[in-house]
């Protein structure tokens, strides 16, 4: 509680001295002109005012040049993390190329048929598909995940939530890839958090 009211009274603490040095400011400079027409009535109207113009427009400009002083810059953690937009974007690239290959094509079970043929037919409609996922996998993600997992492993961190057979199968399907993109979303804001509460 205490850290949290210094470090508030230190963003505040300009602002307040010139309020409250403009209030006191403004305060005498009425004070001073109400002096002037109560003791000397034999002044002009206009004249007690106008000094209290001038005097007021000076204390304004010296206060402003006080206050306009540059002051020490706060010190804000970098946001900037390389390796913490690679997971994010591997994350992006999965999901995308789950929705290029679309939902599964399930057909359902046709009952006039026998099951040796409905299994034929679900293979024949669905097979496509899996090898697409598969290889497509294969091909374009798996190098990118086990490249960034030991990347990971370099800097202390790690995808605990995915087995290391989980990236590398005999057969990949959307379920494990969508797995493995959820859990680099869940390290980047991980990750995110930790650099956020740096100094905290």
């Amino acid at each position: 509680m205490g850290k949290w009211l210094k470090a508030q009274w230190e963003q505040i603490r300009g602002n307040f001295k010139y309020d409250l040095l403009k209030n006191v400011a403004g305060a005498a400079m009425i004070s001073f002109g109400g002096y002037l027409i109560h003791r000397i009535g034999s002044l002009p109207d206009w004249l007690p005012f106008l000094v209290v113009f001038f005097v007021a427009l000076v204390a304004f400009f010296w206060l402003t040049l006080r206050h306009s002083k540059p002051s020490a810059p706060i010190k804000t953690a970098s946001r900037a993390d390389p390796l913490r937009d690679k997971v994010k974007q591997l994350g992006w690239d999965l999901f995308a190329f789950l929705r290029e290959k679309g939902p599964d094509p399930n057909p359902g079970v046709d009952s006039s048929k026998s099951t040796l043929e409905n299994i034929q037919y679900v293979m024949d409609v669905r097979g496509p598909w899996v090898e697409a996922i598969h290889y497509g996998y294969q091909h374009r993600f798996k190098p990118r995940v086990a490249d960034l997992v030991n990347e990971l492993g370099e800097h202390g961190l790690s995808l605990p939530e995915i087995e290391a057979w989980e990236i590398d199968p005999q057969v990949q399907n959307a379920e494990r890839v969508t797995k493995i993109a959820e859990a680099l979303f869940m390290l980047s804001a991980r990750m995110e958090i930790a650099n956020a509460s740096k100094g905290t």
